[in-house]
């Protein structure tokens, strides 16, 4: 080892990240010793990048994305150092994007009942729900599988036939 320099050291490991598909994962380390350092960062074993910097950010993570991941620290001083692992997680969850706004005014005896729409993933399963009283829910469909639309919409007729106040909402499965 030359003198007055010092090889990598490893102060703070990758993180295990929990994430929902389409979003960004970013595992981090903090090192000290003689700069530069070089980052060879891992997944399952297997190397997937070398940078600069110690940062892996992976973006629109699905669930192929799921896995071990680890870095090999290294610089021009002493031995290189590998991190703990860190797990990754990929839900394939994704939340309806939107739902439109409906108020009462906008059933009429006339119309069919309350319309919902909201932006759907295909392949996702939503169920719609109603409830009075923000507790108690009630399914007011079955399954809904989103195929190739990008909206998915009910048409409700129980708002015509109940003088109370009706919340809706959509799970996603």
């Amino acid at each position: 080892m030359k003198v007055g320099l010092a090889p990598p050291s490893i102060l703070a490991h990758p993180r295990n990240l929990s994430s929902v598909q389409g979003q960004t994962a970013k595992f981090e380390i903090v090192v000290t010793g003689t700069g530069p350092f070089e980052f060879l960062w891992f997944k399952n074993g297997v190397p997937l990048i070398l940078s600069n910097e110690p940062l892996l950010e992976l973006e629109s993570v699905n669930t192929t994305d799921n896995g071990i991941y680890s870095v090999l620290v290294t610089n021009r001083v002493g031995d290189p150092i590998r991190s703990d692992n860190a797990i990754l997680t990929v839900d394939s969850f994704a939340a309806p994007a939107e739902i439109e706004p409906f108020s009462p005014n906008s059933i009429l005896p006339d119309q069919s009942g309350v319309h919902l729409k909201w932006d759907s993933i295909v392949g996702v399963v939503y169920r719609v729900q109603v409830s009075s009283d923000l507790l108690n829910w009630e399914n007011v469909t079955g399954e809904i599988v989103a195929t190739g639309e990008s909206t998915g919409h009910i048409d409700d007729q129980r708002a015509l036939n109940d003088n109370r106040l009706l919340f809706y909402r959509i799970v996603a499965q």
